[in-house]
């Protein structure tokens, strides 16, 4: 009978102690990792990304300088001054 690779496949071979002891090994720790993902509590995760983006107006001050303020922190009752009270209002 000629050696082939077919002939080689099909002979069979016989389940070695090592061989079931590994693959119990690996589904006793399949287990135990599944019933740990159950069982535990989740952490939470600590983000450690760029801060979240925020809207912000650049606004006048009363001295002059040029400042940022947050979207949160301004109220919804908006309303523009006229001229005369802009210039009123700037100390120089």
């Amino acid at each position: 009978m000629p050696f082939t690779f077919n002939a080689l496949l099909m002979q069979k071979t016989p389940d070695s102690p090592n061989r079931r002891k590994f693959v119990y090994g690996i589904s006793i720790l399949a287990a135990f990792a599944g019933l740990r993902s159950l069982i535990l509590p989740k952490k939470d995760i600590i983000s450690c990304g760029p801060d979240p983006i925020r809207k912000t107006h650049r606004m006048l001050t009363q001295d002059g300088t040029l400042v940022e303020v947050d979207d949160a922190l301004l109220s919804a009752t908006r309303k523009k001054i006229t001229d005369e009270e802009l210039q009123n209002w700037i100390r120089k």
